[in-house]
């Protein structure tokens, strides 16, 4: 008898604005930490993981890519604006595009995995916020209605000396491949895993639509529980359509004896 799988999305987003074309996104992430403060500017690198579908557009990927050079030249997925909202020298400014190289891919779940970074000089700020827009989905259960579902992926980061270290904050940096597969009938338990530079406090909750933070995907696992303590999903498959579910959440790191996030880091996928 065939085994049958319910599949679940989880992506990470930070804030960009962009024009989407016509390749599909299944999952990822993007962070960003502060690397130098002076008196007038303060140096940040973006650093983000995206994963597309392979058989679309121009993200295809594979074993030739990946070792006949081609890689560090022909960056593949889509070109969307990395768009900084807040704390740069204007609204809504472009920092740079989110292309991507690839590191890996799946024929079988069809996606092609790359990573990219840049680093941008920001007016000496408090915070910056940057989005990626309008990251459009290959077919999901829960937007039957919409055969085109969009989210955005939204950061938001501390970029002075924080007051317990007096050193600058390293975010949290969410490391998981872009699909996970779960199969039908289970409980199951999904921890979501990052790693943190500061080893500070790190909390996982749903992305808030009234936030701006999922668009067409928020609420997207019904059949999930998430420990916002331990960042992991619990997982009740059992009565469940099986499909593609997204689950957007957002990462968030503390220091010590302030109930307010230093950064807040989108991780999403399937």
């Amino acid at each position: 008898m065939k085994q049958r799988f319910a599949y679940l999305l989880i992506c990470l987003i930070v804030s960009l604005l962009s024009n989407v074309g016509c390749d599909l996104f299944k999952g990822g992430s993007l962070t960003a930490y502060a690397e130098k403060s002076a008196t007038v500017y303060v140096s940040v690198r973006f650093k983000w993981s995206l994963a597309w579908q392979r058989s679309s557009g121009a993200s295809y990927c594979d074993d030739t890519y990946l070792t006949s050079g081609a890689n560090s030249n022909h960056p593949i997925g889509e070109a969307s604006n990395l768009t900084c909202q807040v704390g740069c020298k204007s609204t809504n400014e472009i920092i740079g595009q989110s292309s991507i190289y690839c590191t890996s891919y799946s024929s079988e779940h069809d996606w092609s995995l790359g990573s990219n970074s840049l680093v941008q000089n920001l007016g000496f700020t408090d915070n910056c916020t940057v989005v990626l827009p309008n990251l459009t989905w290959p077919e999901l259960i829960l937007a039957k209605n919409n055969p085109s579902p969009r989210s955005s992926m939204k950061l938001k980061i501390y970029t002075k000396n924080r007051l317990d270290t007096k050193q600058l904050n390293y975010a949290p940096t969410p490391a998981m491949l872009p699909v996970v597969n779960v199969r039908s009938g289970i409980r199951y338990g999904l921890k979501l895993t990052y790693f943190d530079n500061d080893y500070d406090v790190v909390k996982c909750r749903w992305a808030d639509l009234a936030r701006g933070e999922c668009d067409d995907v928020c609420n997207g696992v019904p059949f999930s529980i998430l420990n916002e303590t331990n960042c992991e999903l619990d997982l009740d498959t059992q009565n469940v359509a099986l499909g593609k579910y997204v689950a957007a959440i957002q990462l968030e790191d503390y220091q010590s004896s302030d109930p307010n996030p230093l950064s807040r880091i989108f991780l999403i996928f399937l």
